[in-house]
This record gives structure tokens, C-alpha cells and sequence, in this order.
């Protein structure tokens, strides 16, 4: 039932007396952020390699690297992985602030363990 950072702090505080706590944290529940970040990382290598083939090939407009897509459509491979790092860094921003968010609430994205630091 101290699954949020405020009463971890709250606990020790009580425990040690609140000057000696110096902080206290949750450890978060991140999956979706953690694979959103994943999905960003690999669009961004990605999107280096496929740069780089096409600027050793020349850079010539009409040869900019394409790749089929699941519905049997060629697609720009420059423009897809672009917009795979954007669509990736949002997710990933939302889902910071839902997980700052719901943070202070107990449970939900807070797990079981935590990390104290006490003042000296």
C-alpha cells in the first residue's frame, strides 16, 4: 500500500524521521514507453542505413530507396522510416506524461520495489 513515491517517503520518514530521508522513488511500470523507444531506436538505424545506400548510389532522386509494404504497395523508404521516428517519439511523450501522471496514484503504472537514498 506504499506503491507511490509520496508514501514510500511518507513510510521512511516515519521509520527514520523525515530530515534523514533524502529521497524515495517507485520503480515504474514502462513497458509501452520502453517499446515505443525500441520502435524509435530501430526506425532511427533504419533510417541511416537506407540514407547511406542511397548517397553511395549517387543521391539520384529517382532511385531514393522504396520497400513494399504489407498491402503490396511500394512506399519511400526515407519518408517511411521519417514518419515511424515521429509517430515513436510521440508515443513516447505521451506516454511519459500518463506515466508522470498516474504516478502518485497508488499502484496502477508504480510497482512492488523502490530506491531510498538517506541524507549522511
Amino acid at each position: 500500500e506504499r506503491r507511490s513515491d509520496e508514501e514510500l517517503r511518507k513510510f521512511f520518514g516515519e521509520l527514520f524521521s523525515e530530515d534523514k530521508v533524502k529521497s524515495a522513488y517507485v520503480v515504474k511500470h514502462t513497458d509501452v514507453l520502453q517499446e515505443a523507444l525500441g520502435r524509435k531506436t530501430a526506425a532511427e538505424e533504419a533510417l541511416r542505413t537506407v540514407t547511406a545506400t542511397w548517397e553511395k548510389a549517387g543521391s539520384d532522386p529517382e532511385q531514393r530507396p522504396r520497400h513494399l509494404t504489407m498491402t503490396g504497395q511500394f512506399m519511400d523508404s526515407i519518408e517511411y522510416y521519417e514518419t515511424a521516428i515521429t509517430d515513436a517519439q510521440a508515443q513516447a511523450v505521451a506516454e511519459r506524461e500518463r506515466i508522470n501522471k498516474a504516478s502518485s496514484e497508488i499502484g496502477g503504472v508504480n510497482s512492488a520495489a523502490g530506491f531510498l537514498t538517506f541524507h549522511d
